[in-house]
């Protein structure tokens, strides 16, 4: 078999499915394993794959399988192409069902709470057809999965992180930070409070963006942010502030349902000039099945509702 003269055999879907998930788990036992086949059996599949191409597209070791450089080229239009496919036999569905199908949304820790509040229960009763499925993590870890068609969309803040060619984003929403504590803290009795206050006190947040770790730190004249609690549950969050003498902060809608629920306080802090983007990220060139439309609307009403309070 020649590695570097591609030869013109058929490639079917089944066999580029095969394929990307050799490249996707790094080795032909665990892909086999997620296909739900023996590992000979795939081993052999690949092998008649690579002899029907005429190129190697894996190099294996005892460690496991890698792509080669044609094989990378290989894959990855391979996998617009399984996408591309998906895509069509979405919207042939689409067109027969209206607006039923499922839409998979990857979420910031910011953006989550706003859309699980205001945007579900809405589906729900507007779109009863539609199910949402939502995964709460960090564009670092969403791109991915977007890149693969995991998701359809992610929502979140997206200043942090240089955007791959193929996804595309705009901003639907601008957020101030407010910071709160438990009622009864020391900076909760001072009729005002500069950020430079907060210096001597530990801060409870998510998981922090470098802009947002880079505007405090220079505001509140610390070298960086003094962590006491991480997390991307606000409640959590809430409750790790109620019980303690931590600084925290959210968005205003945020604090607004969780003063509802605990017993903090908001600090009157002036000139916080700080603003947190929130980007509706897709795939470029990929348009969202007639369901995700939709929901892609709602979320945006709901963001822009928000600001609007």
């Amino acid at each position: 078999m020649n590695a570097e003269r591609p030869g013109y055999g058929a490639l079917g879907s089944r066999d580029i499915a095969q394929l990307l998930a050799v490249a996707d788990h790094g080795s032909i036992r665990r892909a086999a394993d997620a296909l739900g086949m023996t590992q000979p059996g795939l081993s052999k599949n690949i092998r008649l794959i690579e002899d029907r191409l005429g190129m190697v597209v894996f190099e294996r070791s005892t460690t496991g399988a890698v792509a080669t450089e044609i094989g990378t080229l290989l894959l990855r239009r391979g996998r617009q192409i399984l996408l591309d496919l998906e895509a069509i036999h979405r919207d042939l569905r689409d067109e027969l069902l209206s607006e039923t199908g499922r839409v998979r949304i990857g979420a910031g820790p910011v953006a989550a709470p706003i859309i699980a509040s205001q945007v579900i229960a809405r589906c729900a009763r507007d779109h009863p057809g539609i199910a949402i499925e939502m995964d709460v993590g960090t564009p670092s870890e969403q791109f991915p999965r977007l890149v693969r068609g995991d998701i359809d969309m992610f929502i979140g803040n997206c200043d942090a992180i240089s955007l791959p060619a193929n996804i595309q984003a705009r901003v639907i929403d601008e957020v101030e930070p407010v910071f709160f504590v438990r009622k009864g803290h020391p900076l909760a009795l001072q009729p005002r409070v500069e950020l430079r206050d907060l210096r001597p006190w530990k801060i409870a947040h998510v998981r922090l963006t470098a802009p947002f770790a880079a505007w405090y730190g220079s505001a509140a004249g610390v070298g960086e942010l003094h962590t006491g609690f991480q997390c991307d549950d606000f409640e959590m969050l809430a409750e790790a502030v109620e019980t303690s003498d931590m600084v925290s902060y959210a968005s205003p809608q945020i604090l607004a349902r969780l003063q509802k629920r605990y017993a903090i306080a908001t600090l009157d802090i002036p000139g916080i000039d700080f603003r947190h983007h929130i980007h509706c990220a897709q795939p470029a060139g990929r348009a969202l099945s007639r369901p995700g439309q939709k929901v892609a609307q709602l979320i945006e009403a709901a963001f822009a509702a928000a600001a609007a309070r």
